[in-house]
């Protein structure tokens, strides 16, 4: 697999992703953060997560052991 297919593959994940905690409401989160997270197309890049009602934002290329960079975003 080359480099731009791999970028591309990420790019579909974080895509699909994204997709789910927009349409799907099962009250993981609060719509409206990941809304104002997705509106910002730097945010938009990163790969969406949610735990305990807190939206995590981190490079798609980090692996999903390490949580030591990336964004933590709570409602209010």
């Amino acid at each position: 697999m080359t480099s731009d297919e791999n970028s591309r593959n990420a790019a579909e994940i974080v895509a699909a992703e994204w997709r789910y905690y927009l349409e799907e409401d099962e009250g993981l989160v609060d719509p409206a953060t990941v809304r104002a997270a997705y509106a910002q197309p730097r945010l938009r890049e990163l790969y969406p997560g949610v735990s305990h009602g807190t939206l995590y934002l981190k490079p798609v290329h980090q692996s999903p052991c390490c949580s030591s960079r990336g964004l933590r975003v709570s409602p209010g």
